[in-house]
């Protein structure tokens, strides 16, 4: 049965290849990997997850500090890191077509314009023009794709 994370879908196949991994690293069969496994698991499924996120990641599945993941967190950190990769690859994707100068940025204008229709009911002007300061923080007038991912994500 496929897995939700948020309103992320992973699916059946996708599930069976990661309990595949989780077994290649559960070397005591204890139905655990080390958290020291994960980096090497996630390489092993072919993604990328950087080392301070690996960190969190694994406190944030082992929150009795055992050293250990089960199966479940494994699956939930997952789901977690496919549907971040997805958003990226999407946000990418949107970045690419309001870069009009094909220059690796975009106007503030141009993201006031996708704040204002994507915004939910309770986002005020104010909001938007203080998250447009806060991201062109040198006032260019521009956002490159890095802080634009930042502020979409509010990562």
């Amino acid at each position: 049965m496929p897995m939700k994370i948020d309103d992320f879908e992973v699916s059946d196949s996708q599930i069976e290849v990661a309990k595949d991994c989780f077994k290649k690293f559960d070397k005591k069969s204890i139905d655990k990997i080390s958290s020291n496994d994960l980096g090497p698991a996630f390489t092993n499924l072919k993604l990328t997850v950087k080392g301070d996120k690996l960190k969190e990641w694994a406190d944030m599945v082992d929150s009795e500090a055992t050293g250990y993941i089960d199966i479940e967190g494994f699956l939930y950190l997952y789901g977690k890191k496919l549907k971040e990769d997805t958003d990226y690859r999407e946000l990418l994707s949107a970045f690419k077509v309001l870069d009009k100068q094909k220059k690796g940025e975009i106007s503030t204008e141009d993201l006031r314009w996708i704040l204002e229709n994507v915004k939910d009911s309770t986002t005020t002007s104010d909001d938007i023009d203080d998250m447009i300061r806060n991201t062109d923080i040198d006032g260019s007038g521009s956002v490159d794709f890095d802080e634009f991912y930042k502020l979409m994500t509010c990562d």
